[in-house]
């Protein structure tokens, strides 16, 4: 009987020993899971964290390539704007690619395997940055070409205007020479106020010093007709026959009609008429 109480007291013991070992095993194991956990919701949050970095850069050279486009429409400011904003875009894709490069290196090897697409984002970055120098390049140089173009227009059109300037002084002398050429005087009097006046001197007319003053000046070629009242009129200058004619009204001449003005005033530029 003793024996056997012996034996279900052990059992009682050893039974209570290995639900404590059990209970054990269990937080343990419960510990582990937990930890595992944490774990796996630190990685969940890392590559969440990694993938939204992706987005971005994605969505930035989705943006890019929009500004990339409109360039071809762009000139002057606009177009230096549109490359100074892809450069700027450019350079923060440049800093998220080295951060989420870093970020993959230190993570594990799960995550390690986002490697392939940070090298697709850095060629593709890289590209775009190449290209964009290209074309900063390319701008510079006609930019170039434009400045000299400028600067040979500027001096075409110096000479231009040294023309013109000189077309114009030339136009202007030979305005002055023509009028000078085709500008007569003419003068009609008495022989008494033609004497006062020195045209007629000793009875020969234009024999000391001319004075335009008591002549009227102008333009033969629109000088047809000079009219007058007199009862006798007499040419003291000379002018050859049948270039002019007087006109008579009963017993008066009343004008004197040059029928060839070249020729009436080949001779003489000056016309006096002595009347009576």
């Amino acid at each position: 009987m003793k024996k056997v109480l012996f034996s279900m007291t052990a059992l009682a013991m050893l039974f209570m020993v290995s639900c404590e070992d059990y209970k054990g095993q269990i937080a343990r194991l419960q510990f582990q899971n937990d930890s595992i956990a944490q774990v796996n919701a630190g990685m969940a949050s890392d590559f969440e964290e990694l993938l939204q970095m992706m987005d971005e850069i994605e969505t930035s050279f989705l943006q890019v390539d929009k500004t990339e486009a409109g360039l071809a429409q762009a000139d002057g400011e606009r177009l230096k704007a549109g490359i100074a904003q892809i450069i700027d875009l450019l350079k923060d894709n440049q800093a998220k690619i080295a951060d989420l490069e870093a970020k993959v290196k230190s993570s594990n090897n799960q995550v390690y395997r986002l490697n392939k697409t940070i090298k697709r984002l850095k060629a593709e970055n890289e590209e775009k940055a190449a290209m964009i120098t290209k074309l900063q390049a390319d701008l510079a140089q006609r930019d170039a070409k434009i400045k000299e173009l400028d600067a040979a227009i500027a001096s075409l059109n110096n000479k231009v205007n040294a023309l013109s300037a000189e077309n114009k002084d030339q136009q202007s002398q030979l305005a002055a020479q023509d009028k000078e050429m085709n500008t007569v005087y003419y003068t009609f009097s008495n022989k008494k106020d033609l004497k006062a006046k020195g045209i007629l001197i000793k009875g020969r007319a234009l024999q000391g010093e001319v004075k335009n003053e008591y002549f009227t000046q102008a333009d033969l070629r629109n000088l047809t007709s000079i009219p007058m009242s007199a009862k006798r009129a007499y040419l003291l200058t000379s002018h050859p026959a049948g270039s002019y004619e007087f006109v008579k009204e009963g017993k008066k001449i009343t004008a004197l009609t040059i029928t060839n003005p070249t020729e009436f005033w080949s001779v003489s530029k000056y016309l006096v008429i002595r009347t009576k």
